[in-house]
């Protein structure tokens, strides 16, 4: 990984415990707050010419799926909150 690659992932895990803590802090979150948290943490920057490069692909796959992990969490707990809001699926 690259200093800018690591800072911007670093900087989304802050991010992603900032919104954890405010989720611990306010139970009052609306859906679209839960929506917009997940917009904010985003997708890892994949840069095409390194795709050859070994172990690029495995790295970027990694941080993917960290990021989708946090996102699933965020979605997760704005279903159980939100139990009878129209876009919660049955």
């Amino acid at each position: 990984m690259t200093p800018n690659r690591i800072s911007k992932f670093l900087w989304l895990c802050m991010l992603a415990v900032l919104c954890l803590a405010a989720v611990g802090c306010s139970d009052q979150r609306s859906v679209d707050d839960y929506l917009a948290a997940v917009e904010a943490i985003g997708e890892p920057d994949f840069d095409a010419s390194k795709k050859e490069q070994p172990g690029y692909m495995d790295s970027y796959r990694r941080e993917q799926h960290e990021l989708y992990r946090q996102r699933a969490a965020l979605l997760l707990e704005a279903c159980r909150k939100h139990p009878d809001d129209e876009r919660v699926p049955d």
